[in-house]
């Protein structure tokens, strides 16, 4: 959600990030882009038994003709362009969903203009404006389009692409942030206009035109104290330039032979070598021994400092083991962590990891990557990291606007915000029942409890893969008031194993009411799995192997203290009753209860 800037208690680097997601980034797994594609476009079928290939195939074949009339002169007007049409191009402010066809064929021709610019663009800071302002003209072309086997467009989200760097998007976890400035990002409609000061009924054009391809950084100075959170950021897209490209003809039916590989970049680049720097020498094997043990003593510093206790901004986040990160400290910056910190793949997943953990009610997040031309996605969720194959956006721009009407059909639950009713994260939803605006109302098993999102989590953990859990306080709801002293607690389980409720049911059966182990394990009120909220999905359809997470929400009371806390024969008592505990749960037939 927007909201007002606040003064950062602590700020964690990039490099710190980076070594946290190493294990996630390694354990990539890839896929063709056309697998994603047909995987979204099965999200927009009104039919649920279509075949999304054929659909897709619907879909291009629709924005292939779009630019059949000008496509012939795509390739004169490539480097072509003249100051004149560089510093007057603007998007048509078409009324409403029927644009007059000369307007919309004008429409055509600035999209094809905006697209030449891209792609000769000499770096990458030329490439941002003109890749903005084409897909805002393709957006605002692709809103009439209307194919029997799609569902229209979400007409709530109506998405727009802001230019955003250098403006800064904050994380915040648990007192401390990270501040990373993607270059561009996908927002619904009614942000961007928050964002701009614009009022409600602001036409969706003059957004794109008058905002839009400008940071807010640079729009909004002292106009505006709001400021974006990943919250608000439905996918960002980062670009990377080496220099300008040539426009040639379209090649027809090769699109699928021409498809680059994003892993090449994984193995062959290294993931810490970095891409910004424009010209790339030829790496030797020196090299490769090099970045080989540089990697191996950053892997033993990091397994070694999970037993320090550090003070800095390492020493608060929470990680997942699974994913090889964990520790407290981090070696000092050196020259050859600024490159691989810095890496495209790098860079990306922390963007994916941000809007991951930005919320409970997150499921998964997709970026784009632009590398010269060629665009890739990278699909992020909490059972890891799959990047697909590229295709070059100079050469296939019908392909492009394909995924354009997709992504504009999609719905908050497409772009990764679960809409269950039960969680009560949908802004369209009935709010009546919060307790006020700030506390959301979260049902598990029937029964309600609210807690406020905005307060410091009592757990919280920073990594993209594994249980990611986090913890709030909460209030139940008892009659017409909220009561009690609770804890409700979300994460993701891998679906094979039990859920904690159930392995909660098996020991209280064991216990058989003997103080000595009910006394010290925790008191569930409620324990529900979300059912069809899981990472299953999306891997049927890339064909890649899963082993599913499924998002489970349990509720405890909270306790009275910590044991910390206590002093003398108080502490050793309650570490001895909880020990004689642990010796009960490991005979024969018990569940671990402590």
């Amino acid at each position: 959600m927007l909201s007002a800037s606040k003064s950062a208690k602590e700020t964690i680097r990039r490099e710190n990030t980076a070594r946290w997601l190493l294990g996630d980034v390694e354990k990539t797994r890839t896929a063709s882009i056309f697998a994603m594609l047909h995987a979204f476009t099965r999200r927009i079928c009104t039919d649920p038994d279509s075949d999304p290939k054929e659909v897709l195939k619907t879909i291009i074949d629709m924005t292939s003709k779009m630019t059949d009339d000008v496509s012939s002169n795509s390739s004169t007007k490539a480097g072509q362009s003249t100051s004149k049409s560089r510093s007057t191009p603007r998007i048509a402010k078409g009324k409403g969903r029927g644009v007059p066809s000369e307007e919309k064929k004008w429409n055509i021709e600035k999209l094809m203009d905006f697209h030449s610019q891209f792609v000769t663009a000499e770096n990458e800071k030329d490439s941002y404006s003109p890749w903005v302002k084409m897909t805002n003209t393709a957006l605002e072309l692709l809103r009439d389009k209307e194919l029997p086997e799609t569902r229209g467009y979400d007409t709530e989200i109506d998405i727009i692409l802001q230019h955003n760097d250098p403006n800064i998007l904050r994380y915040a976890h648990n007192d401390q942030t990270l501040n990373r400035k993607p270059d561009s990002i996908f927002m619904p409609i009614s942000t961007a206009r928050m964002l701009h000061g614009c009022k409600d009924d602001t036409k969706w054009t003059d957004v794109a035109e008058n905002h839009a391809n400008k940071s807010p950084k640079k729009t909004r100075e002292d106009a505006n104290p709001w400021e974006l959170n990943w919250g608000d950021a439905f996918s960002s897209v980062e670009y990377k330039r080496k220099s300008a490209q040539k426009v040639d003809p379209q090649p027809g039916d090769l699109f699928e032979e021409s498809l680059k590989d994003f892993g090449d970049i994984l193995r062959g680049e290294k993931i810490w070598t970095q891409l910004e720097t424009g010209k790339k020498r030829k790496r030797s094997n020196d090299d490769e021994r090099q970045d080989d043990n540089a990697v191996k003593s950053r892997k033993i510093e990091i397994s070694n400092s999970s037993n320090n206790k550090g003070n800095g901004p390492l020493s608060g986040p929470s990680h997942s083991s699974q994913s090889g990160q964990t520790g407290s400290s981090v070696p000092p910056r050196t020259a050859s962590s600024k490159d691989w910190s810095h890496s495209v793949a790098i860079q990306s997943a922390e963007y994916g990891l941000n809007r991951l953990c930005c919320s409970f009610d997150i499921t998964h997040t997709f970026i784009f990557v632009l590398i010269d031309t060629t665009l890739y996605i990278s699909w992020y969720d909490h059972e890891g990291i799959i990047t697909t194959s590229g295709f070059d956006v100079a050469k296939y721009l019908s392909h492009y606007l394909a995924l354009l009407y997709i992504l504009q059909r999609f719905n908050r639950n497409d772009w990764g915000r679960c809409e269950d009713p039960r969680l009560d994260t949908n802004p369209r939803g009935d709010h009546s029942d919060r307790p006020s605006p700030d506390k959301l109302v979260v049902t598990v098993q029937g029964k309600k409890f609210t807690f406020d999102l905005e307060n410091r989590p009592v757990h919280k953990t920073l990594a993209i893969s594994g249980r990611t859990t986090s913890v709030w306080d909460c209030e139940m709801q008892e009659g017409d008031k909220w009561k009690g002293n609770y804890v409700i607690k979300f994460s993701w389980k891998e679906k094979s194993r039990e859920s904690e409720g159930e392995i909660m049911n098996q020991i209280l059966e064991k216990a058989n009411n003997r103080p000595e182990i009910i006394n010290y394990i925790p008191r569930f009120i409620a324990c529900e799995v979300f059912s069809g909220i899981s990472t299953k999905d999306i891997r049927t359809s890339l064909g890649v192997d899963s082993h599913t997470r499924e998002f489970v929400v349990v509720v405890m009371e909270k306790l009275d203290g910590k044991i910390s806390d206590l002093e003398g024969d108080e502490f050793w008592d309650v570490i001895w009753d909880c020990f004689d505990c642990r010796c009960h749960s490991l005979k024969p037939g018990w569940r671990r209860a402590c």
